[in-house]
């Protein structure tokens, strides 16, 4: 089981998407791949903004292991908060408090 973090989707740019709670910003910074451009990737976000999405939670060290972003979200019958995964290539994960 992996820990979240849940967000608001603050805003997308040309290449990245800016992750914002009441305690922490994140930023996404894209990446290309075989399949789809950053910028392709950032898009995918434009018409979300306002809405929540989960990432792997921060640590002191950053994000450790495979990063994903979800925005489907449901509760399990023993209550724990279920997510679907969607990898994306990424650059970079800037966190700041």
């Amino acid at each position: 089981m992996t820990s979240i973090r849940v967000f608001n989707i603050q805003e997308t740019g040309e290449d990245y998407l800016l992750l914002r709670d009441a305690a922490m910003e994140v930023r996404v910074n894209f990446d290309d791949d075989e399949s789809f451009t950053k910028e392709d990737s950032a898009a995918f976000f434009r018409g979300l903004i306002g809405k929540p999405a989960a990432i792997p939670s921060p640590d002191s060290n950053g994000i450790n292991g495979e990063f994903f972003i979800a925005v489907d979200f449901w509760r399990s019958p023993d209550k724990n908060l279920r997510v679907v995964p969607f990898p994306f290539a990424i650059s970079t994960v800037e966190a700041s408090i």
